[in-house]
């Protein structure tokens, strides 16, 4: 297919999503995603709470310029494009879309990807952003069963979004004493769940209900860089329940306590989030 008749395609799919969410129209919704039957009907009833969250990083099309598609046979495709976001206009999000074709049609697979760069002086943006979508395993074009596989036995009913801005810095995480796959330099963002009944917390089910501990020991790599290091945890629809920032001190370490007080599919309001915040003059 030519890139731009599957582009036309799946940005057309692409617009219905983004105004079902800005809508709240659970039906446009479901029409344009790829979700199963089993799952459905628990995922729309938790429609209008996980929209918010969704729409924090689910930018229009019309504030974006297109990179391209690629392909993985013949049924799943990613739209990738570069936006820049208002709060932070020196840096650059890469962003992918991935979709899946069910039964004739493209449909959204939910889990989009965005890496942020920040580029060099007189650099070609395009240039390295198409770069980083080969190089960049989050960028990578992945088929929805190794996804499915990779979040394994866990309590997927309790999840949050971390997300880290790490450049110039060297970093380790842990999350109640399980390390995160990631050493700092760029920007970074993973998805966490629960751990299962009767398991032992791992890599992406460490979260448990009542207390969360987040640790991070950092080093900054450029003394001369103004970037600070920042580290977020949100629950979904809720929004921000922790939030570490480094930028006084050249390496150290931080640490937080955050509270999940009961599943955020249970309908977490944002006025219910007490904000954990630590910077690094405390």
């Amino acid at each position: 297919m030519q890139v731009e008749s599957l582009r036309s395609e799946v940005e057309a799919v692409y617009n219905i999503y983004v105004k079902a969410l800005k809508n709240r129209d659970a039906d446009a919704f479901a029409s344009v995603v790829d979700i199963s039957e089993e799952e459905k009907e628990d995922f729309l009833a938790e429609f209008n709470e996980a929209a918010e969250f969704f729409l924090m990083s689910t930018p229009d099309l019309s504030q974006t310029n297109f990179l391209t598609v690629k392909t993985m046979g013949d049924d799943l495709a990613g739209y990738y494009c570069t936006w820049t976001d208002t709060d932070d206009p020196e840096g650059v999000n890469i962003f992918l879309a991935r979709f899946q074709r069910v039964e004739g049609s493209w449909k959204v697979l939910p889990g989009d990807s965005t890496y942020r760069f920040q580029p060099e002086a007189g650099e070609d943006i395009k240039t390295r952003a198409m770069e980083l979508i080969e190089s960049e395993p989050e960028l990578s074009l992945t088929p929805p069963m190794d996804e499915e596989r990779a979040i394994g036995d866990y309590n997927t009913d309790l999840w949050a979004s971390l997300e880290c801005m790490a450049y110039d810095y060297e970093v380790s995480i842990t999350i109640n004493g399980v390390p995160l796959d990631y050493q700092g330099g760029d920007s970074f963002g993973h998805r966490l769940f629960g751990v299962a009944t009767g398991a032992e917390p791992s890599m992406p089910g460490v979260l448990r209900l009542g207390e969360n501990r987040v640790e991070m020991n950092f080093r900054k790599t450029d003394p001369s860089s103004e970037f600070p290091l920042r580290l977020e945890v949100f629950l979904p629809a809720a929004g921000c329940c922790c939030r570490m920032v480094a930028a006084k001190r050249p390496s150290g370490n931080m640490s937080a306590t955050f509270e999940i007080s009961r599943s955020p599919t249970d309908e977490i309001s944002p006025e219910e989030i007490q904000v954990v915040e630590v910077t690094d003059d405390d």
